[in-house]
């Protein structure tokens, strides 16, 4: 301080101190404490007599929060009092005064916290109510008893729609990124009614905000453990405060013993102005869960191939529910016969959707198939005919119908049937090892990398599978199964001799035709070459030189299936052109005023279009390629 000839006010400044009011609070040995002035504003303060003095009355009791259990359910009554406009009457009732007296009497005898102590784990409590949810930051002391460190509350909003394990997963979100300085540099346990964690991870589709609450805690070392290996006077507390409501584990938990089977109906429409498919979920206590899809119309051709896409999407929705007993109600008597093998499949476009719907059935201990006339099947018709935009009669109850858009087939690109049975014994030297043994305990302790890494695969039954990015899963295998796919896709004179990159889309989506142009070799009779080598199936893009009646001609005298797609080149059918298009388009935009500086700016046109949704697709470029959308740290 003298070399720098810096100089302190004496009234300011205190050294050697044990204890003392710092930043309104009072510290010492014991740890944290409520100035007794800042408690003395609430304990004597007088009920509210309008607005203004409420407000006041909350902002002081908010200055506290971090030692108030559950501030949220304690200031839940006054809500509607802070939200009254200026022309309406302030009017004090019972339940606010017994709300005011309860935290008067709490800040009476408030908690002291502790300081968070490098080098120790911390102990994370979360719970979730009907309308609130509550965490606890707690830790060890040098006595080795349980210590508060921080409370945290909030009040839910739209979030009340949320199902019991959401909300839990919502206040662990919620805590990470309000104490996120407290639990990012050590180990936290976390302690719930259930393993969150295991729960979303173990979905076979993570998307919406779920997919961005585990993006957010992969950062976190976080580590599950029951309520009931606890007992202490700090889970006591905690339960108190926070009176939860219990986790329905016949919805929610992996391993299910159901005394009643759920039901599902199923309804698929198609119009003129497109095709829906609608699913109804009903739980054996009478609760009700409402699909909507919205599918696209080049992909179902028939009222009863649409009918086979409900019942598929509402099988899928089922095994993602983790639900083993169910009853399947549809009006269609076609495909509820065909499934019961009492009518017989002749078509060739429907006998792929009844192989599909065999194969999910075997992921149920107990399935049954009853017909329904329509009638009885309202509830799933009317929301397959709003998804396929079919205008309602007047007549029908108006309600809010939440359609989602399906932009893949229920067919589209399946793998499962590709390789023969393969089963989760791997070594710790199989690439899979980590990633399962992760999944399998996602409280253990792992790195990063895996953590992240994980979000992209699920275990379904005795399987690994990776999450693709358009919706569906992708069955990985081992070294020996590797070398298996690579025999099957060289050997033979149709084996494909293609790049890398074209290889791996061949094993993971199947065969097609390959074609090489115009050969031209040293020949006497001045002969050309043409090299092709196809299966009875292969993909084509819309050029007329490929559907050309002569071709169609060619392909019906040998039986060989046409079907229509986006080239695998992209330069060959001008996406690439188009995409050039755009850049080029933005990139002059944003250099009107100084077009020398375009190389400075192609990195942001580059990022903006990488990360806008396109229209065709419905995502981003980079979701399409990464799996999920860009993640700044």
């Amino acid at each position: 301080m003298r070399t720098y000839k810096l100089k302190m006010n004496p009234l300011k400044y205190a050294f050697g101190v044990s204890a003392g009011n710092f930043l309104d609070f009072l510290v010492h040995h014991k740890g944290i404490e409520v100035d007794a002035n800042k408690a003395k504003a609430i304990l004597g303060a007088r009920p509210p007599a309008n607005k203004k003095e409420l407000q006041s009355f909350l902002g002081k009791v908010n200055f506290l929060r971090r030692f108030i259990a559950n501030l949220a359910k304690k200031t839940l009554a006054f809500s509607h009092l802070v939200k009254i406009k200026s022309d309406h009457e302030f009017k004090w009732e019972v339940c606010h005064q017994e709300a005011f007296d309860l935290l008067k009497k709490y800040l009476t005898n408030p908690p002291v916290l502790m300081p968070p102590m490098a080098g120790k784990p911390l102990k994370l409590y979360i719970s979730a109510s009907d309308l609130s949810i509550g965490c606890l930051l707690a830790q060890e002391n040098d006595m080795g008893r349980e210590q508060a460190i921080y409370y945290v509350s909030r009040k839910l909003n739209d979030e009340t729609r949320y199902n019991s394990v959401e909300k839990l997963y919502l206040a662990l979100y919620f805590a990470a990124i309000k104490l996120r300085h407290y639990l990012l540099p050590t180990e936290v346990f976390m302690i719930a009614q259930t393993d969150v964690i295991k729960y979303m991870l173990s979905k076979p589709i993570l998307r919406g905000r779920q997919g961005k609450w585990i993006l957010a805690l992969i950062e976190y070392c976080l580590k599950y453990m029951p309520q009931k290996a606890l007992k202490g006077q700090a889970l006591a507390d905690f339960l108190v405060e926070h009176p939860s409501t219990s986790v329905d584990l016949d919805l929610y938990e992996v391993n299910l013993v159901e005394s009643e089977p759920w039901k599902l109906m199923f309804d698929g429409s198609k119009t003129d102005e497109g095709v829906g498919a609608g699913i109804v979920l009903i739980v054996p206590n009478k609760q009700m869960y409402q699909f909507a899809y919205q599918l696209k119309a080049q992909h179902v051709q028939s009222c009863n191939q649409a009918e086979y896409e409900a019942l598929i999407i509402g099988l899928e929705l089922a095994i993602e529910f983790r639900i083993r007993s169910l009853q399947v109600f549809g009006h269609s008597q076609l495909v509820i016969k065909q499934v019961l093998g009492e009518f017989k499949c002749v078509s060739g476009a429907l006998e792929e959707y009844l192989t599909e719907v065999k194969w999910l059935t075997s992921f149920f201990d107990h399935i049954t198939f009853t017909h329904r006339f329509r009638l009885e099947n309202n509830e799933a018709n009317e929301i397959a005919q709003a998804a396929s935009e079919l205008k309602i009669h007047k007549g029908a109850q108006k309600r809010v119908i939440r359609i989602q858009k399906r932009n893949f087939s229920a067919l589209k690109n399946r793998c499962k049937n590709f390789l023969p049975i393969l089963t989760l014994d791997v070594t710790e030297e199989d690439w899979r090892f980590p990633l399962i043994k992760y999944l399998s305990n996602p409280s253990e302790k792992s790195s990063r990398q895996v953590r992240f890494q994980a979000l992209n695969y699920v275990i379904m039954g005795d399987d690994l599978f990776r999450k693709a990015h358009d919706g569906l899963t992708l069955l990985c295998i081992g070294k020996l199964d590797q070398m298996k796919a690579m025999v099957e896709a060289h050997e033979g004179i149709c084996g494909a001799h293609q790049a890398s990159d074209k290889m791996r889309w061949l094993i993971n989506r199947g065969w097609a035709m390959d074609l090489i142009g115009q050969i031209f070799l040293a020949s006497s009779k001045t002969h050309s070459y043409l090299l092709v080598w196809f299966t009875p199936t292969y993909h084509v893009n819309q050029g007329t030189v490929f559907n050309g009646d002569e071709i169609k001609e060619f392909a019906k005298e040998y039986g060989i299936q046409i079907l229509n797609s986006s080239p695998y080149y992209a330069q060959a059918n001008g996406q690439a052109e188009a995409t050039n298009k755009i850049v080029k388009n933005t990139l002059e935009k944003m250099t009107e005023d100084n077009p020398r500086d375009w190389h400075n700016l192609l990195s942001e046109v580059l990022w903006a279009y990488r990360n806008s949704k396109r229209n065709s697709t419905g995502t981003t470029p980079h979701e399409l390629v990464y799996g999920h959308d860009v993640v700044l740290l």
